[in-house]
């Protein structure tokens, strides 16, 4: 009997303590998203053309908007607006901006302007999955709580111009954006409840986001369309084909008698 009892000392003598707590991280999120793009070389002579450059809008019924997707959509945003910038400057087309919108561009701004850029970003979150939630963490403690996610985005960038004064649509330039297939983790922060009596643990709740995986995933697709976004915009703003739009914008401030002479 005793040496029983002291075998069953020995075993647990012997067993490996409990892991201690490790604390784990999630994956740290971006607070500024930016883009860039080298605009190529050129030498062409000064046109009689002003446009002012508006940082491109998130339509309303795109999936990703300013107010859903805050620091991505402004950085895609002034990002955008600064490359087109160079673009009409390197072909040799007097610049103003870029606005944050058509309403920040002064009167005066308008008036010396013909043209003004104003282009719109669409993008569509389709086959959205989600796996199941998981508990991330070690001895027994939940640092936070991660979960899969697995979705396809598309949509469309256009380019519009419009009469600065009076905003009528004179040209429209629409680039389709190939379908990407995207996939990542989100992460929670992870509240662990224990029953009052034996403070023992009973559930752990999932609490507000710790790291925006789609969000990250949206800007990352964004990165890798971003080249093709801005190469088609060097090809779509055309200073001869964007020159004969100069009638037309006389034509109308002739009509409205905002014609400045």
């Amino acid at each position: 009997m005793r040496s029983a009892f002291a075998f069953a000392v020995f075993v647990i003598a012997c067993l490996p303590p409990p892991p201690s707590h490790v604390a784990a991280h999630p994956p740290a999120g971006r607070d500024v998203y930016s883009y860039s793009w080298n605009v190529p070389a050129s030498a062409q002579p000064a046109k009689e053309l002003t446009i002012a450059v508006v940082r491109p809008d998130w339509a309303r019924d795109s999936s990703v908007s300013a107010q859903t997707h805050k620091a991505f959509a402004a950085g895609f945003s002034s990002s955008l607006a600064v490359d087109l910038d160079k673009i009409l400057v390197a072909k040799g087309i007097k610049v103003s901006g870029p606005f944050p919108t058509y309403d920040d561009i002064t009167y005066s701004d308008k008036k010396s302007a013909d043209l003004v850029l104003t282009p719109t970003v669409f993008l569509t979150m389709s086959d959205v999955k989600f796996g199941a939630p998981a508990l991330v963490g070690s001895g027994g403690v939940a640092d936070y709580v991660e979960r899969k996610f697995s979705m396809t985005l598309q949509g469309f960038v256009e380019f519009v111009l419009v009469e600065s004064l009076s905003r009528q649509k004179l040209w429209v330039k629409k680039l389709d954006l190939d379908p990407q297939q995207v996939e990542g983790v989100q992460a929670f922060t992870a509240t662990t409840v224990t029953d009052p009596t034996t403070s023992q643990p009973t559930r752990v709740d999932i609490g507000p986001p710790l790291y925006r995986g789609m969000e990250e995933a949206i800007g990352d697709a964004m990165m890798r369309w971003y080249p093709t976004i801005a190469q088609k915009a060097w090809t779509y703003l055309d200073t001869d084909e964007m020159t004969t739009l100069k009638p037309q914008v006389n034509e109308i401030r002739e009509r409205s008698g905002a014609l400045i002479r």
